[in-house]
């Protein structure tokens, strides 16, 4: 497989660089418990780590749907998530990333489902440092009621551009 060249940045500049990456994914249908309306809460859903993950795995501590810095440097990460749920008839759906179990607000988004449950799809994207041994992770929430959020799909990947 042949491999892109900048002519713009030199090789010098790349060769001091560790990059990372990492993605993670689910595909069956999970249950995120809510206790309340408009609070978000860890997804808590196993997810499968992709194989071309490096200097990244599944995290340890805070959430498990999500991803932890496991190099040796402070990056710049591109964070992009999404999930597909339910959370009621009529009712709208929440997503936020979060940096070691703290949600992160700026990265809310919402999506409303339709009125015979039909699945939503709820996106985010961030850009964000983590130290080593950092955890970005997904959190949901139900907007309008406390009704559990059902999951279909959900996915997260993150790779360092500094």
């Amino acid at each position: 497989m042949a491999r892109f060249t900048n002519p713009f940045v030199s090789s010098e500049l790349v060769q001091g660089v560790s990059q990372a990456r990492g993605a993670i994914s689910r595909q069956v249908v999970g249950t995120v418990t809510i206790d309340s309306a408009n609070t978000y809460v860890p997804m808590s859903l196993t997810p499968t780590a992709d194989d071309s993950s490096f200097n990244m795995s599944l995290p340890s501590t805070h959430n498990v749907t999500g991803l932890k810095n496991t190099g040796s440097e402070t990056r710049l990460f591109v964070v992009i998530a999404t999930y597909d749920g339910k959370g009621g008839n009529n009712h709208a759906i929440g997503l936020k990333l979060a940096l070691n179990g703290v949600p992160i607000d700026q990265t809310e988004c919402t999506s409303f489902g339709g009125s015979t449950g039909q699945f939503a799809k709820a996106m985010t994207q961030w850009m964000l440092y983590l130290d080593p041994g950092d955890e970005v992770s997904m959190y949901a929430a139900n907007k309008d009621t406390s009704d559990n959020l059902s999951i279909a799909r959900l996915k997260m990947i993150a790779y360092s551009i500094a």
